[in-house]
């Protein structure tokens, strides 16, 4: 269970770190915040709160992977530069 809890800081520790270099943040960045936010909402603590975290994280996760999913089935017919922008604009929301 230690090694859960310290990924789990890594994870925040080096998410925190690259928020810094950017100016806007990515969507692992606001699943992170949201989760830490609802964590403190809970007024969660220690193991509790690990253990939330890294579940919050696990399913934002899943679900950044179906929106994925669908925007690279949208974006199959399109090319190069067009695609990018369709999928950043797609994994946006």
């Amino acid at each position: 269970m230690k090694k859960i809890a310290a990924v789990v800081a890594m994870t925040v520790i080096s998410i925190g770190v690259q928020a810094t270099d950017l100016k806007e943040p990515t969507p692992q960045q606001q699943l992170a915040t949201t989760c830490n936010a609802e964590a403190h909402y809970r007024e969660l603590k220690g193991q509790d709160r690990n253990r939330f975290v890294s579940s919050c994280l696990s399913e934002g996760r899943k679900r950044q992977g179906e929106v994925m999913k669908s925007c690279n089935e949208a974006a199959q017919y399109k090319k190069a530069d067009e695609r990018r922008k369709f999928m950043a604009e797609c994994q946006r929301g």
